[in-house]
């Protein structure tokens, strides 16, 4: 059974959240996230992380199923994005972060120009 390592930070690492998402509780091991900061959305207490130089946040890593990882992303709501790193030992593992606003939609403009000489005549 393969399984994806997943950095988590906040509410994942307490055993209730874990039971409640993955159906099981587990150990991991702890670790740290490097230039990265830890913030709390606004007026919760919800944590999100973002690219920091500098920054080191805290937390575990975990092995997840394909199974526990399809719920860990429901977990996340649309709010987070989903991103594989590596660490120094050149293995990957999965993060999430605050997932950025979408760019505004871009809009073409036609211009104005002399109307050919079919729309003249069918006119």
């Amino acid at each position: 059974m393969s399984t994806t390592r997943v950095f988590c930070y906040g509410k994942l690492n307490v055993k209730d959240v874990q039971r409640a998402v993955w159906q099981e509780p587990k150990e991991g091991v702890h670790g740290r996230l490097i230039d990265y900061e830890m913030k709390l959305w606004p007026e919760t207490d919800i944590p999100y992380v973002e690219y920091r130089i500098g920054e080191t946040v805290v937390g575990k890593t975990y092995d997840l199923s394909e199974e526990q990882l399809a719920r860990t992303d429901a977990f996340h709501t649309d709010s987070y994005k989903r991103i594989t790193l590596r660490d120094g030992d050149n293995k990957d593992f999965c993060l999430y972060i605050k997932k950025p606003p979408e760019e505004p939609k871009k809009f073409s403009f036609k211009k104005k120009g002399k109307k050919s000489k079919k729309s003249k005549q069918g006119k």
